[in-house]
Parts: C-alpha cells; sequence; structure tokens
C-alpha cells in the first residue's frame, strides 16, 4: 500500500462510504479537502474531481463536505475499511513508513492541538475518537518509536483520547509523522518554535 493511500485511510475517520456508492468526507477547513484529499482520489484513483465536488453545510458551525459517487473507488475503500472506524487490517501488518502515513491522515481529519499555539498557556498535541481499538493501535505504533504518549482514556461519554504533552515527544511527533492539513501544519510550525 502506498503513503497517499495510507493517508487517506487514516483521514476517513472524517469520511465515510454512503449508499448509492458516495464517498463523503466532511471537515471544517476547505483547504485541506480542496489541496490535498481531492488531489489524492485524483492520483490514486485517476478521477477527475475539483472543488466543484466541495459543498457548504451552515448548521450550528460551517462544515465543507466533499461528496461523489463512483462504484469501483467505493468497492476498493469498501475492501480496505472496516465498518465500525477500526484500523484497517492491512494497517497493522504494513510498514513503519506506511503506519505513520496513515496516522498523519487520522490526526488531520480528527487531531486535536491548540489553535493559537503562541497564546494558549498549555501546548499538546491529541487524538481523539469514538473507536478506543483504532487508538490503542496509533497509542502503540506513536510508543514503539519513542514517541510517549498518555494513556488512552474515556474523556466524555463514548469519546476517547489520548495526548502528547512533553516537548520532546510533540517534537518527534511534528518530525516524524507531521501533517498535510494547511492550517494544522502553520500550528506545528508554531509550536516548533515556541518548544
Amino acid at each position: 500500500m502506498n503513503k497517499n493511500v495510507a493517508y487517506l485511510l487514516g483521514a476517513f475517520c472524517d469520511g465515510c462510504l454512503s449508499t448509492q456508492h458516495q464517498i463523503k468526507f466532511k471537515q471544517k477547513n476547505r483547504e485541506w479537502l480542496e489541496h490535498v484529499i481531492i488531489p489524492i482520489f485524483n492520483e490514486e484513483f485517476k478521477l477527475n474531481l475539483s472543488s466543484k465536488n466541495i459543498f457548504v453545510q451552515e448548521d450550528v458551525a460551517k462544515r465543507y463536505y466533499l461528496a461523489f459517487k463512483n462504484k469501483n473507488v467505493w468497492t476498493e475503500l469498501r475492501k480496505l475499511l472496516p465498518d465500525d472506524k477500526d484500523t484497517p487490517s492491512e494497517m497493522k501488518n504494513a510498514d513503519l513508513d506506511t503506519q505513520l502515513h496513515y496516522i498523519k491522515g487520522y490526526w488531520d481529519a480528527d487531531g486535536g492541538c491548540p489553535r493559537n499555539p503562541q497564546k494558549d498557556k498549555k501546548i499538546y498535541i491529541k487524538f481523539t475518537q469514538k473507536n478506543k481499538k483504532s487508538l490503542e493501535f496509533i497509542h502503540q505504533v506513536l510508543n514503539s518509536i519513542g514517541i510517549k504518549t498518555g494513556k488512552v482514556r474515556l474523556s466524555e461519554p463514548e469519546i476517547w483520547r489520548f495526548s502528547i504533552n512533553s516537548k520532546s515527544s510533540m517534537l518527534s511527533f511534528i518530525e516524524k509523522v507531521g501533517s498535510w492539513h494547511p492550517e494544522k501544519k502553520q500550528r506545528f510550525e508554531q509550536i516548533k518554535s515556541i518548544l
């Protein structure tokens, strides 16, 4: 499995395969969908998606949706993605570099760090998700390469989380995993300058 597909599988914690062969991603940041996710789909699956495939939904918070139908891509992804948003089985047996790209996609879709690192008192990198097993996999991979993380714990009903708080582990995460998310990449640069 190549790095782009591994990243995409990780990013699917913000995506879904719905009925009638529709593929959807939702995200607060339009640029991530337009400049990262669409180019990966176009390159890896020989599609011709564009910003026309991104829709806006304004409810409590403005969100952007990438949505398109493609039976072949849907079928291929269905083989790779578990129904319960657990870690794809191919990822568990992949080489470390592929696993780190999966983690990058997962974090870009659903991870967090301070919105304004220079003003926030506490610097951290965190993962949150309803599926505990998927977080345990990421937790294990990161700890195996010396990135120390807190325990996977229940933070609110049905939401699991863990965070990276030490300076050396945050810098190691930024260096070894990194981000392709436009907004989160900028935050990582600020965190690096602070640390």
